[in-house]
């Protein structure tokens, strides 16, 4: 199930860009379920780049929030 999904059935307008966010966000489960994806995304999970994330979620923690 996609977040696009999701979103329409509770009927949030939402943008792209946090539509993508959300996209992304999912792919860490798969990186950190399978060893083959763990590895490639232990290179691409700096500091910087989980912060971002980190920072990204609670943004959309808030919007949700406020939203529902």
């Amino acid at each position: 199930m996609t977040w696009f999904f999701i979103i329409k059935q509770i009927d949030l307008e939402i943008s792209q860009i946090r539509l993508k966010e959300l996209e992304v966000i999912s792919g860490f489960n798969i990186s950190a379920r399978y060893d083959d994806y763990k590895e490639s995304f232990r290179k691409v999970a700096t500091r910087e780049y989980a912060t971002k994330y980190i920072n990204i979620i609670k943004e959309i923690k808030l919007w949700l929030e406020k939203e529902i």
